[in-house]
């Protein structure tokens, strides 16, 4: 019978590494909550259905990132605009 586990106990330090892993063998639930950082996302992978609700807030959004057709109808009111208009 072939040997299918082996316990951690009997793993050297630094004994496994990323070409030992087979693919797909880490899963989230494995991962620690502060594994994945920024530069380990690839490119476009962080999309809308990703992104919680109220998640983006103004101070998040570049200065010219809101355009008059992204504006809902009616959402600007004379109490915001700046008086310096004219």
């Amino acid at each position: 019978m072939s040997v299918t586990k082996v316990s951690s106990a009997l793993l050297a330090d630094d004994s496994v590494v990323a070409a030992t892993i087979a693919d797909d063998a880490v899963t989230a639930a494995k991962l620690a909550s502060n594994a994945v950082v920024t530069a380990s996302i690839v490119d476009a992978n962080v999309t809308t259905a990703k992104i919680a609700d109220d998640a983006v807030t103004a101070a998040k959004l570049a200065s010219n990132a809101v355009v008059t057709a992204s504006i809902v109808d009616d959402a600007v009111t004379s109490a915001k605009v700046s008086s310096d208009i004219k």
